[in-house]
């Protein structure tokens, strides 16, 4: 800042603490240091203030008296918040807000009201919506303690207020007043409510509208947003008037002031006439913390109105703004509509709310489950549903964009091309390739080999390309539900794995288009259900082929030893006895003879080396050489970002011009293949891994405990390989993590004694993220 003072010498259109967000990252980096090192800074800032709200949630519900399982699906929702939302929630600071107010919602439940009132005027004066809690926490304050102490809470909360903002009161009194002028003069922002259902409106019936960007957004500016842009404004002030009054006349219980700070934030965000993606953050901290039935209802509709954000933000916000995308104003719509569910469900009568959960215990209750029972598929039954789902929408427009290659198929088609020796177009890779040769040297030969035969059999088009990745990906999902089962797993806990896996964005895009990756996790887990079986020798010939599909499939075999190796609930000795290692050495000396055997016949047929330790030598020294490479390559991506959800790649895009006039005025995508690693399998993660550790080590949990190792043993290399040999990495290598994942989150959702909502709304949510990022957008 050199000196400056915000409002005096620079704009700012926050209040001046602020600063604080973007100031304390630049005292531990250098000035002259590179930009990404700031940014490393600021997010280490913002994951602290994650953990400081998610210990806030721990303590505040802890001192509301609800169940271990209830506290247990709000630590999970705080923790998986991030990645729901998506990357926005690292590239704004609401997250140093948010976490003041969890700070000052811990202070309060407590009964430290005072203390929260301080910490409440330090929020407000980083962001203005945490002054919209002042006035619950003083009435909280005078009906359970008293007048005097409302007093004192208020004189705390203005001289904190007053002490934090002296330097910038007398450098420009006047200047104070901009963060909020900046407010109040924004137009109806593109995301409001009001803003949604104009764009509904114009994709149904044609309704002109203006967008035009000011006041750092994207705004409607036409006819009639002024007048819905007055309606939603009022509609927010009567009913936050409303929620305190409704507080104020009834009893100043800890559960009722949790709920009069979720419904007041909410309907703020709801009715407000701008609501940026970010604004979201502001419920993670509050909407977890309401009691009861109410509360477990509002926090299906956070999770829902996350995700639903995420399907537009960031990577479709032009599609939207360019009106190029008629499902994303839906999206949008329902969004705002979740929130004003939410303020509803937050609010209703008593005498609704027992009318709803009487409704909802004879529809859960066990007459109604055994009606249910008789017509409703069983776990077998649902099993084939899924699979025959999976592999239909894996098939439904397979050749679409017609001809065009997808992402690495120009790599691995063309190599199966020059093994048929089919003519290359112009400008392919391998165009000057020795005829029947594979010249993808830096991968074993048996993944191309198969792309080739299916296209020898079907025909150098879409079909020959990829069918053998849609089989790849169906089999990938029988098989994780064959897992579970031969690690003690229940049948519903085996489908509900399954069902995660065949969610995943980023698996169902490899089980699509015809690389390598999908073929090879499809032989991994075959051999894990294999070995988990004590098919040991079989499960060392499949093994050997992942191997010889990408060479890191090694990692596998490193996964499927030490799970057998770490039984839990075993004595070492018993484990390291030699009649219990007979069978993985079986696994590793199958593996090492068919995979060094196979590499020979391979190479002696598709390639020119000599033996397979020429043909390994060479496929190391080629993936140790790609390195340092982060700053000139756009879809690296290191595997931290992973866990961050960050790394997604276009696979492809491919756009339609539009025409007016017969002249080229703008373009929309026709087809858009995005992979990314579903948010709800991340974001589950936060709290499954921990568990599925106390697990193991507790209730020596065996399906627990294969997931620990398969997900340590095939991602930590990858850590190692980017933190200390500099590998260059991309998000697709953690393709063969996401069945780990998925069968962590599993046992978490049905062992952990959660609410049965808890698992129904990952998998709502699952189904939202996978249809929002579906890899055809518009039908053919």
């Amino acid at each position: 800042m050199a000196g400056r003072l915000p409002f005096r010498d620079f704009e700012l259109e926050y209040p001046p603490l602020s600063l604080i967000a973007f100031v304390l990252p630049s005292l531990v980096v250098a000035a002259e240091a590179p930009i990404a090192d700031w940014t490393f800074a600021f997010e280490v800032l913002l994951v602290a203030c994650a953990a400081l709200m998610l210990l806030a949630t721990w303590v505040t519900l802890g001192r509301l008296g609800v169940s271990e399982a209830r506290r247990a699906a709000a630590v999970l929702l705080v923790g998986a918040s991030p990645l729901l939302l998506g990357s926005v929630v690292l590239s704004r600071f609401d997250l140093v807000p948010a976490a003041l107010v969890g700070l000052a919602m811990a202070a309060a439940s407590t009964g430290r009201l005072r203390l929260s009132g301080g910490v409440l005027a330090l929020a407000v004066g980083v962001k203005l919506y945490p002054a919209f809690l002042v006035v619950p926490l003083l009435i909280l304050a005078w009906r359970s303690v008293g007048r005097r102490e409302a007093i004192a809470v208020a004189a705390v909360t203005a001289l904190t207020l007053f002490v934090t903002s002296v330097p910038f009161l007398l450098a420009d009194p006047a200047g104070m007043l901009g963060p909020l002028l900046h407010q109040l003069d924004r137009p109806l922002q593109v995301e409001s409510l009001g803003a949604a259902v104009l764009l509904v409106a114009h994709h149904l019936t044609g309704l002109a509208i203006v967008i035009e960007t000011s006041f750092g957004s994207q705004n409607i500016v036409s006819e009639p947003a002024p007048l819905l842009r007055t309606v939603t404004g009022l509609a927010q002030i009567v009913v936050v008037l409303a929620i305190w009054a409704w507080f104020a006349r009834g009893r100043a219980t800890l559960g009722r002031f949790t709920r009069t700070v979720a419904a007041t934030l909410t309907a703020v965000i709801a009715f407000d006439h701008a609501i940026s993606p970010q604004y979201m953050v502001w419920l993670v901290p509050v909407i977890p913390l309401v009691p009861g039935r109410r509360g477990i209802v509002a926090m299906g509709g956070l999770a829902a109105a996350l995700a639903l954000t995420h399907g537009w933000f960031p990577t479709r916000y032009f599609e939207l703004i360019g009106l190029q995308d008629a499902t994303l104003p839906w999206l949008l719509l329902a969004r705002d509509v979740v929130l004003v569910g939410m303020v509803g469900v937050l609010m209703a009568p008593r005498a609704l709310v027992r009318i709803g959960s009487d409704a909802w215990a004879r529809l859960t209750g066990s007459t109604t489950r055994a009606r249910l029972v008789g017509w409703l598929p069983g776990p077998a039954a649902t099993m084939v549903l899924l699979v025959g789902a999976s592999a239909l929408l894996r098939l439904l427009w397979l050749d679409t964009p017609a001809g065009a290659l997808i992402f690495d198929e120009t790599y691995y088609v063309n190599a199966a091309r020059v093994i048929l020796g089919i003519p290359l177009p112009e400008g392919a890779p391998y165009l000057d390739a020795a005829p029947l040769l594979d010249p993808n040297t830096e991968h074993p030969p048996l993944g191309k080999g198969i792309i080739a035969l299916s296209m020898a059999l079907l025909g150098d088009g879409a079909m020959g390309w990829r069918l053998p990745s849609v089989i790849a990906g169906c089999v990938a999902i029988v098989a994780t539900h064959g897992i579970v089962r031969a690690a003690g797993g229940g049948a519903w806990l085996a489908v509900l794995a399954a069902a995660f896996l065949a969610l995943d964005p980023l698996s169902f895009i490899h089980g699509r288009v015809g690389v390598l990756d999908g073929l090879m996790v499809a032989c991994l887990l075959i051999g894990a259900w294999l070995a988990l079986r004590d098919r040991w020798v079989l499960a060392g010939v499949v093994l050997a082929a992942a191997v010889l599909i990408k060479i890191t499939a090694v990692f596998g075999i490193l996964a499927i030893v030490g799970a057998v190796l770490l039984r839990p609930g075993i004595p070492r000795h018993e484990r390291l006895a030699r009649a219990a290692l007979i069978g993985p050495l079986r696994l590793v000396g199958t593996f090492a003879v068919v995979a060094l055997g196979g590499l020979w016949l391979l190479d002696l047929q598709l390639t020119t080396f000599r033996d397979p330790l020429h043909h390994i030598a060479h496929m190391l020294t080629y993936g140790f050489a790609l390195r340092d490479r982060f700053s000139v390559d756009p879809i690296s991506s290191s595997p931290l970002d992973w866990l961050l959800g960050r790394g997604q790649i276009d696979y492809l895009v491919v756009n339609e011009n539009l025409l007016v006039e017969g002249e080229v005025v703008g373009s929309q995508p026709l087809v858009l293949f995005r992979a990314l690693i579903g948010p709800v399998l991340l974001g589950g993660a936060t709290l499954a891994i921990p568990y599925a550790w106390w697990r193991a080590r507790r209730r020596a949990d065996p399906l627990a405990a294969w997931g620990l190792v398969w997900v340590t043993a095939l991602y930590v290399p990858f850590l190692l390989l980017w933190a200390l040999a500099g590998r260059i990495s991309y998000l697709y290598y953690a393709l063969p993590v996401i069945p780990g994942l998925a069968v962590l989150l599993a046992v978490l959702l049905c062992r952990a004694r959660l609410p049965r909502i808890v698992a129904i709304t990952c998998l709502v949510v699952a189904v939202v993220v996978f249809v929002a990022v579906f890899p055809i957008r518009q039908l053919p």
